[in-house]
């Protein structure tokens, strides 16, 4: 029998890709989605920030009071992140504001506390500043990062730890994504065992198999089933009918062995750990052309 030329790589991994569907969407927490694929645009449910806030510690002032330095002010209350200044300031009048506080109502400019004399820190102190600020300095305007509704991530997009966290600042404690094809994987061979299990001098311990299933975790997919599979009774004929094919039982070991049909039919791709150089032996020749032909967007490798 002359042996077939050897597929491409490439155009293995296109047949492969041709045959899946395209996986369904599916809502999961923000804390299980690094490394997902979203499956619909991500807006943002609030805007952030959600006031205009300090970005330093130091004093809000309105700028038009200072007319030259050093200027005095008097300390008329404070704010500090998680709650605010219920007041308006007037003239010569600030508030000791720190970082992610709201800007008071009237103030226009934070003056850095490196540039300030503070006479104590109690409402009614005297406050000087030293140097002259910039107008509008140190305040994160309202909506800066992003507004309420605006696009934040991309549909088909894989979420990376910068995603997660921008997800979470747009108050998003779900992600629509896709689900993770399934993937069967095959260990074939009356030579092989589980790690653990007893062995026979005949026998080696599985390892493909775990391998194929770390690859499969590390690109993405769902390894559903890592199943066992044993000489068929067809063998030494190098033949199996159709129905052989679709029922041959898969699973050696388990407490309950399945059709393969019905692993394929479960998964989106079934992969064969081989353990020989003719894969008749077990089958999964026949397999490959009945299964991908029955199973609409399955396929065995």
């Amino acid at each position: 029998m002359p042996i077939k030329p050897l597929m491409k790589v490439d155009e293995a991994k296109e047949r492969i890709l041709r045959s899946m569907p395209v996986m369904p969407g599916e809502d999961i927490s923000i804390t299980e989605a690094l490394g997902r694929v979203t499956s619909c645009n991500i807006y943002s449910r609030r805007t952030q920030p959600p006031a205009a806030l300090s970005s330093m510690d130091g004093y809000a002032i309105r700028f038009s009071d200072i007319t030259d330095v050093p200027s005095e002010f008097i300390r008329v209350g404070s704010a500090k992140a998680g709650g605010s200044y219920s007041g308006t300031l007037n003239q010569n009048e600030t508030v000791r504001i720190f970082t992610g506080a709201p800007v008071p109502a009237g103030a226009d400019t934070i003056v850095i506390q490196e540039n300030v004399d503070a006479e104590n820190e109690n409402d009614g102190a005297r406050i000087i500043i030293r140097q002259r600020p910039q107008k509008g300095r140190y305040i994160r305007s309202l909506g800066l990062d992003f507004k309420k509704g605006e696009l934040g991530i991309r549909v088909g997009k894989k979420l990376t730890s910068r995603d997660i966290g921008l997800a979470a600042a747009m108050n998003m404690p779900w992600l629509s994504v896709r689900r993770r094809p399934k993937i069967a994987i095959l260990a074939t061979g009356d030579e092989i065992v589980r790690p653990g299990e007893s062995i026979n001098k005949n026998q080696i311990v599985s390892s493909n198999s775990y391998t194929l299933s770390a690859l499969v975790k590390a690109a993405g997919g769902e390894p559903a089933a890592r199943l066992m599979v044993a000489t068929p009774p067809a063998f030494p004929t190098y033949r199996m009918s159709m129905d052989g094919v679709r029922n041959m039982p898969v699973g050696r070991g388990h407490r309950n062995e399945y059709p393969l049909a019905a692993v394929a039919q479960l998964t989106e791709v079934t992969m064969a750990d081989a353990g020989v150089a003719v894969l008749d032996y077990f089958g999964l020749t026949a397999a490959r052309s009945e299964l991908t032909a029955d199973i609409a967007g399955h396929y065995i490798v």
